[in-house]
């Protein structure tokens, strides 16, 4: 319980992880990602108290489609159509931006589905 704190205390924030290039192949499917995150941590807590960040991600339908079952089919097609995921031949392409708890996808807003209180997933992830 105390490993991940002792790590994250030697460091000083903000945290700044850069992604030059990221990519491998799952069942003849290729995920390419590339990007920064910047995170600054209480150094008390060492909890998150702000996050930017901006990764694009570039992934072949085979990828996509083997974890987009009937039931998050509909939020593929509604973010398809919203144009906060784009369709590029045979792989779908995105850009997530991250700033605190602002977060979209193609610059397209996809906090509205949360509520007032709510945090955004990838914040409730790092805490």
């Amino acid at each position: 319980d105390t490993l991940v704190p002792s790590i994250l205390s030697a460091f000083t924030s903000p945290i700044v992880l850069k992604l030059n290039k990221f990519n491998f192949t799952h069942q003849g499917g290729k995920v390419d990602l590339n990007g920064f995150t910047k995170l600054t941590l209480d150094q008390d807590t060492l909890r998150p108290t702000s996050i930017d960040a901006l990764l694009k991600a570039k992934a072949h339908h085979v990828f996509v489609d083997e974890f987009v079952n009937s039931q998050y089919q509909q939020g593929l097609d509604d973010y398809l159509k919203s144009g906060a995921i784009k369709r590029n031949g045979d792989s779908y392409e995105t850009i997530l931006s991250v700033h605190d708890k602002d977060v979209s996808l193609n610059d397209i807003s996809i906090n509205s589905s949360l509520e007032d209180d709510e945090e955004p997933r990838v914040i409730k992830d790092l805490k």
